[in-house]
């Protein structure tokens, strides 16, 4: 999940509030040498608090490229950042290049063949490694065969005393040319015990605490957002929204990444790059970029701590969409899928509609509806979508006339409920919509 918080008193095109903690790594000369990113939101002062670290890494990643900027946040010293040993496997660190970022991973690796071809793969293409609190204990013999490849491995100053810091620098020195990083230094008597040491850099609240910062982001114009206006635009002979996303995704490392599931190597050349994403929007089409749209909507504004919210928005999007390709009207499927998605998408991003309606531009159709201007047909379909999830029954007293039978109903909705899930979760929506008992 890629996060921002509503910047309160203002309109979403005034802008919103991007976060993020920063913290000095110092050299000997007691001079910066380098910046530790860290995750922040908008509910703390200056803390990191998250279930899920996975989403952490990729909120501060996003936040890092598209709003604050990696030079601009460290001067243009190298940003620590920490990854899982799950998400190195996705490429993720690869939407920042070589010598900009160096990847800090757990002490507590477990090695195989995969991720020691991902770590070599990673030298050779020039990145930098970082340990996590290294311990050498038994069943550490597969990390020390690859202790090797990294350029930087930390030791906690405060879990340990003097005597059993020297013995492990010593240790250390015999497998690794690694640089070492005296981390936790929080107090005077912290700094006491280890600046004797053989190590080269060192972290903690004696020499500067996390710095947590903010930033304000125009929705309007953010990579989401102008990815949601473009996929929404209707094709014509002067445009074409599968080109314009295209362009848009290229631009963006983060849509990139969310797109393809993976970040692509840096040795790829540009136009690789291109016919891969090309490749993918054809697969999906044009009505499926219009659902992975959505989805990165709900996936960046997304402020809870939960994902339902977020899922149920789209399940109502894609089951309004689908009532309406089974409905007996001359209605756009598409549009209910829009319908569907902002009748709830208030709920997940705590921002106002009428704030997200003018950010993004979802088509008049859209707007009147939840402006209070009509009571159009789409508005219908919303309507039944709604009472349906609530009871599991057809909703009688309505304009909607359905050209399926009831029990064939509640096969569509359980199929948007698992596509929804589904969907979310992989970020690769399916292309059409449902009709009867097969997806066109």
């Amino acid at each position: 999940m890629f996060c921002l918080a509503p910047c309160r008193g203002k309109g979403v095109a005034d802008g919103m509030n991007a976060y993020i903690g920063r913290q000095a790594i110092y050299n000997r000369d007691y001079v910066p040498a380098a910046y530790e990113l860290l995750y922040r939101s908008g509910r703390e002062e200056n803390a990191a608090s998250f279930a899920n670290p996975d989403a952490a890494t990729r909120t501060v990643l996003a936040n890092a490229v598209q709003v604050f900027g990696v030079d601009k946040l460290t001067g243009g010293k190298p940003a620590y950042v920490n990854f899982t040993q799950e998400l190195l496997m996705s490429n993720l660190m690869y939407m920042i290049p070589p010598g900009r970022i160096i990847v800090e991973l757990p002490g507590n690796l477990k090695v195989d063949e995969a991720l020691s071809y991902k770590l070599h793969e990673m030298k050779t293409l020039g990145y930098q490694l970082s340990l996590g609190d290294y311990t050498e204990v038994r069943g550490q013999l597969h990390l020390n065969s690859v202790i090797h490849l990294f350029d930087y491995i930390r030791l906690n100053v405060r879990t340990r005393n003097r005597l059993e810091l020297r013995e492990l620098i010593r240790k250390i020195r015999r497998r690794s040319q690694a640089e070492i990083i005296m981390e936790r230094v929080e107090t005077e008597a912290d700094f006491d015990k280890v600046k004797d040491l053989d190590f080269s850099l060192w972290q903690g609240y004696f020499f500067e605490k996390p710095e947590r910062l903010c930033k304000e982001v125009n929705l309007a114009s953010s990579p989401y957002g102008l990815l949601f206006r473009a996929s929404a635009q209707r094709e014509n002979a002067l445009s074409d929204p599968l080109r314009s996303c295209q362009d848009l995704i290229l631009r963006q490392p983060v849509l990139t990444h969310l797109l393809l599931g993976s970040s692509p190597t840096p040795n790829l050349t540009e136009e690789q790059v291109a016919s891969s994403i090309h490749h993918k929007l054809l697969r999906i089409g044009a009505s499926g970029l219009k659902k992975w749209a959505c989805l990165v909507l709900l996936k960046q504004l997304n402020v809870s701590n939960s994902d339902a919210e977020a899922v149920q928005a789209y399940l109502r999007g894609i089951f309004t969409e689908g009532l309406i390709g089974v409905g007996e009207t001359r209605a756009d499927p598409d549009l209910g899928l829009y319908v569907g998605l902002f009748s709830l998408l208030e709920q997940v991003t705590d921002i106002p509609l009428e704030e997200l309606l003018e950010a993004l531009k979802p088509g008049i159709e859209v707007e009147n509806i939840f402006m209070n201007r009509e009571m159009n047909e789409y508005a219908e379909y919303l309507l039944y979508a709604a009472y349906y999830e609530r009871t599991r029954s057809p909703l009688r007293q309505t304009k909607v006339r359905l050209s399926i039978a009831d029990w064939d109903l509640d096969s569509l909705f359980q199929f948007c409920q698992e596509e929804a899930e589904r969907a979310y979760e992989t970020m690769t929506p399916s292309d059409g919509t449902y009709r009867g008992n097969v997806l066109h």
